[in-house]
């Protein structure tokens, strides 16, 4: 966690961002999605999440504000990463926002599963 704060960046929202059409921390590739996970889902501490991306704690809280502000569009964004289970040979993640498919074989999640 910076501690001498000066700098405290904003959100770039989705439409311009280049990072999977995203909102993200300006100056950074974390994600508003992900620092949400870290800290409403996994239960780190926002502190911790700065510290551990060498985040302002600002930044941390901008983009949790950003999530709560904006659940329509995240409510998009989350909907454009769910994993599609439609196939019994594969699990594809889609990402609409760039028309984008990857399978994963069932085999392999599978395996990763069970070394968990």
């Amino acid at each position: 966690m910076r501690t001498s704060s000066v700098e405290v960046h904003s959100i770039v929202p989705g439409d311009e961002s280049d990072l999977h059409d995203e909102p993200h921390i300006e100056g950074s590739r974390i994600t508003v999605r992900y620092v949400y996970s870290q800290v409403e889902e996994r239960g780190l501490r926002p502190e911790s999440v700065a510290d551990r991306y060498d985040l302002d704690l600002a930044d941390v809280h901008a983009a949790l504000t950003y999530y709560h502000r904006n659940p329509e569009v995240m409510g998009r964004v989350v909907a454009s990463k769910r994993w599609d289970t439609t196939s019994n040979t594969s699990i594809r993640f889609r990402n609409s926002a760039k028309g984008r498919v990857i399978a994963i074989s069932q085999r392999s999640r599978l395996r990763r599963i069970e070394r968990s």
